[in-house]
């Protein structure tokens, strides 16, 4: 391997320049750099590669504070965040105040499949040039092993000490941070401190822009991001446990796992799983019931300096077709491997170990596709000396366009009324690119849809609306357009609904206490019947049964009822809606065995709910006739099921007929409040299932 001699560090007007991941790569990133602190009005212009002659740039001036983090240096640290981007594009951005830098590029995710370069353990050190050196030329020697790189990766200790500013200049002039976006973290290394005072992580946040996601006292350096069909995790070692407990992470990457459904799952941090030199277990005890409960597919990991990767590991126990492959990357400087005992430990579950000894210089190559993963470990020659395919654990689950796109609903927002909420089903949450809603041509709004928290989307300035256009656009690059109704705020002032029988024919009937003139649709056995003006409170059911079940739905196109209603006079014995002395002797007859009754009688003649049809029965018909008892509705139990948001169980309720329900309390993320339920539980009269509705607010709960 040929070293190139380094670039100086730069110290034009802006220096210290690299790209991060924004959380949501395929339209995010992130761009930090250092001014002098005298240059407050700094601005990055950025564009797509195609843009040769940047006449499409955009401009941005970004937020910017005075960093104190390296003693006896003041520095002004831009963070800017580029969003909005379009996916599996590359783009091209300068940086500066009135004296630009040369260009820097990165590739937004989005591609059908993606490769990154991953290197670590470099430890830049002014004074041994050639540590930067090795690293260096082994990024470009896996170039012509995978000429499609997207982006280049560490998994830290990348200085010998992270007081050391020259080192982080030095570094960051390299070409590969010029070309790549750069996803790092922090190694033991990165927080040393050779200057003065206490060791601290501080260097890494003043260095570079992560996305502010992590737990708490961690925003910045502990973080996750999402490229293409993966979740990323980067945690800072030099917090957990001697700060944070281990369980405290884990706890806040569930949280995230389970928000942000994904195709893969990969955890990095510094510290090895298995000692590279014995086998000894290290983090790997502390994380593989995590790794087996959350699906992860891939644990990264570097700091031993001996190149390791596990067999598909779950249940301890190696795993053919389920679990995690935990690899560690070896050094890359030449300068500080390790020699491996022939000997090692855990032998079942590490397939490969590889090591230069003391002169080590080595990368891994990852391929992400849609059913596998791919890694290739290549020398400083760039020979592949081990690689591994690892295929999904995770069914790939399409996207079932025509039940996602019957999902939508669009309704008035309880907190503005000049604001509408879109909402659809969780299912498409990160299988789809993008969502864009539009009345008549105008753009009202962008949703990405990764999140589960983004199947809710308010659109501002638009409660004069009563049509929205949604835009889909797919990850096959299929494009579809469907057109909603935006429910008016009147359609909830429905109640006292029930089907009732007059003169031998069927009604629903209603109260109506809205002010406008809108119509409805009916629905029998989940069938279009008609539509239907609310204000008219009463529509005649042709053909209806007194089995059907009857529903109001906000129109035709609506996948269910928000109000449910179904025939509930027990004793009626005819079915004409009346209870009287025929009642009485047709049930007679029925007992006597002299004439059957319509079957469709029989659910109402079991008044005391005993399973039979007996005198008692009949004895209530003659009490309630003669006044001796108000009802004889019978008390048949209905089950309401009460869903949170996600579509996720919250409880059950039983209540009997003619009954209300009560909504539970549900837990809704951060940032968001329960705008209201999608079915009404009032005179219950049939099982329900019942969903949870939310909107973005000013609290969590």
């Amino acid at each position: 391997m040929l070293f190139k001699p380094l670039k100086a560090a730069s110290r034009n007007e802006a220096y210290a320049i690299n790209t991060n991941p924004g959380e949501n790569a395929d339209v995010e990133m992130r761009v930090s750099w250092h001014m002098d602190k005298e240059l407050v009005n700094g601005k990055i212009i950025y564009t797509e590669v195609s843009d040769i002659n940047w006449e499409n740039a955009i401009t941005l001036y970004p937020e910017s504070y005075e960093s104190t983090a390296f003693y006896g240096l003041r520095f002004r640290h831009y963070n800017a965040v580029l969003s909005n981007l379009t996916p599996n594009t590359k783009y091209m951005y300068k940086v500066g105040e009135t004296s630009l830098s040369e260009p820097y590029y990165f590739k937004t995710s989005g591609s059908e499949s993606f490769s990154f370069v991953w290197a670590g353990d470099w430890h830049t050190y002014m004074p041994i040039p050639t540590r930067l050196e090795g690293a260096m030329a082994i990024v470009e020697k896996a170039k012509t092993v995978e000429p499609n790189i997207d982006f280049f990766f560490s998994t830290g200790d990348i200085v010998a000490y992270g007081s050391d500013y020259e080192a982080w200049l030095t570094m960051f002039n390299q070409n590969p941070f010029k070309e790549y976006m750069w996803v790092n973290m922090i190694g033991n290394h990165d927080a040393l401190n050779n200057v003065t005072g206490p060791n601290n992580d501080n260097y890494f946040q003043a260095t570079h822009n992560y996305p502010k996601n992590g737990y708490e006292t961690q925003e910045g350096k502990s973080y996750y991001f999402k490229y293409n069909n993966v979740l990323f995790f980067a945690l800072n070692n030099e917090n957990m446990n001697s700060l944070t407990p281990i369980s405290v992470v884990q706890d806040w990457m569930a949280s995230v796992i389970e928000n942000n459904p994904t195709q893969y799952i990969f955890v990095s941090m510094h510290y090895q799983w298995f000692n590279g030199v014995s086998g000894n277990a290290s983090q790997y005890n502390n994380w593989k019931s995590f790794f087996d409960e959350h699906q992860v597919d891939l644990a990264l990991a570097g700091n031993n300096h001996v190149y390791v990767r596990t067999k598909r590991l779950f249940n301890d126990q190696v795993s053919p077709d389920k679990g995690t492959v935990y690899i560690q990357v070896p050094s890359s400087d030449n300068d500080r491997g390790q020699v491996m005992n022939d000997t090692f430990s855990n032998g079942d579950k590490i397939a490969s170990r590889w090591t230069e000894g003391l002169n080590t210089i080595g990368a891994i190559i990852v391929t992400v596709t849609e059913s596998s993963i791919r890694t290739r470990l290549i020398d400083r020659n760039g020979r592949v000396i081990d690689q591994a395919n690892i295929y999904n654990q995770k069914p790939i689950v399409p996207v079932d366009k025509a039940t996602f796109k019957e999902s939508f609903k669009v309704y008035p927002s309880i907190i503005s009324e000049d604001s509408v909420v879109v909402t659809s089903s969780v299912d498409a949450v990160g299988k789809i690119e993008k969502l864009e809603y539009y009345h008549a041509d105008v753009l009202l709004g962008t949703n990405y849809y990764v999140k589960k928290q983004d199947i809710s989307y308010t659109l501002n300035n638009a409660g004069s609306y009563d049509r929205v256009k949604v835009k889909i656009y797919y990850k096959d690059k299929t494009v579809e357009e469907i057109n909603l109704s935006v429910i008016n705020q009147d359609f909830y002032k429905v109640n006292n609904l029930a089907t009732i029988i007059n003169n031998s024919l069927m009604y629903l009937k209603w109260d109506y206490h809205g002010v406008s003139s809108i119509e409805a649709s009916i629905f029998i056995n989940g069938v279009y019947f008609n539509d239907v003006d609310l204000s008219e409170q009463l529509v005649l059911l042709e053909d209806a049964s007194v089995t059907d079940d009857i529903e109001i739905r906000v129109n035709k196109d609506s996948l269910k009822g928000y109000y449910n209603s179904k025939y509930a006079i027990y004793g009626d014995v005819n079915l004409n809606g009346l209870i009287d002395e025929e009642d009485i002797s047709l049930l007679q007859k029925h007992l006597l065995g002299i004439e059957n009754v319509n079957i469709e009688a029989l659910e109402f003649l079991d008044i005391d709910s005993d399973g039979d049809i007996s005198l008692v029965d009949l004895t209530y018909l003659h009490l309630f006739i003669n006044d001796y008892v108000e009802s004889v509705d019978r008390k048949k139990e209905h089950t309401i099921t009460y869903l949170d948001m996600f579509g996720q169980l919250i409880s059950t309720e039983t209540v009997m007929t003619g009954s209300s329900g009560t909504y539970p309390n549900v837990s809704v993320p951060e940032g968001y409040i329960l705008s209201g339920w999608d079915t009404d539980i009032r005179l219950v009269k049939q099982d329900l299932i019942v969903q949870a509705m939310i909107e973005r607010g000013e609290t969590g709960e």
